[in-house]
C-alpha cells in the first residue's frame, strides 16, 4: 500500500471498527503518518438495512432505500509520530468516523432533528462541501 500510495495512488480502506467497542486500530494511521498523505473518513448508511443480532451488531445494507453518505474532517498525520501523539491521531479518527457515521443515518433515515440547521451540525464538527 505504501509503495502504491508513493506512485500516487489513492487507497481506500475500509474501517474494522465493530459497532459495539467502536475502537479504531492504530494500523490506518501509522500508514497515513509513513505516506504523509491524510485521512478521509466516509461513511455510508442506507434507510433499509438489517442489523443483525451478533456481538458487533453487523449491518446489511438492502437496496431500494435512501442512502446517507458523510465525509468527516480529514485527519492529518505527521511524519514524525511518537506513541503519545499516535494515539491522540487514532482517536482524533475515531471521532470523525463516528460523527460521519451519525450523519450518515440521520440522512439515510431522514431525521430532520439532526439535519435542522448548519448550526446544528457546525456542533457536531461538519462544515458544508462548497
Amino acid at each position: 500500500m505504501i509503495e502504491a500510495l508513493q506512485e500516487g495512488y489513492t487507497v481506500a480502506l475500509m474501517a474494522d471498527v465493530p459497532k459495539i467497542a467502536r475502537k479504531a486500530s492504530p494500523g490506518l494511521v501509522k500508514l497515513a503518518s509513513v505516506s504523509g498523505r491524510p485521512i478521509y473518513p466516509i461513511a455510508l448508511a442506507t434507510s433499509r438495512r438489517i442489523v443483525l443480532d451478533n456481538w458487533d451488531r453487523t449491518t446489511l445494507n438492502l437496496p431500494f432505500g435512501r442512502l446517507g453518505v458523510a465525509l468527516g474532517e480529514p485527519v492529518r498525520v505527521s511524519t514524525q509520530i511518537d506513541d503519545v501523539a499516535l494515539e491522540c491521531t487514532r482517536r482524533a479518527v475515531e471521532t470523525s468516523l463516528n460523527r460521519a457515521t451519525a450523519l450518515a443515518y440521520a440522512l439515510a433515515d431522514g431525521k430532520p432533528a439532526a439535519l435542522r440547521s448548519k448550526a446544528s451540525l457546525e456542533r457536531r464538527g461538519f462544515r458544508p462541501v462548497s
